[in-house]
């Protein structure tokens, strides 16, 4: 404790970097609507897209979140051995 009978407690605590990776292939979401024999603007209007990300038959969940941590380690300067 404290003098002030408070713990102490860390202050660089918390989300320090974040890193997100989007699959460049992706399908217009009219087209979908269309494939899936869906109402016009289901999916345009309704959940308000206009494409999807889609991997592709290179990449996995697996290769996406490689990817990811790839990325986060290099920008955060991070080593795998730490």
């Amino acid at each position: 404790m404290s003098e002030n009978g408070y713990t102490h407690r860390p202050t660089s605590v918390g989300i320090l970097a974040c890193e997100l990776y989007i699959p460049s292939l992706y399908v217009e979401q009219s087209s979908l609507e269309t494939y899936d024999n869906v109402s016009k603007g289901k999916y345009t209007i309704g959940l308000g897209q206009q494409r999807i990300a889609i991997c592709s038959d290179h990449e996995d969940i697996c290769s996406l979140c490689l990817t990811v941590l790839s990325r986060l380690l290099d920008q955060t300067g991070v080593h795998p051995q730490q």
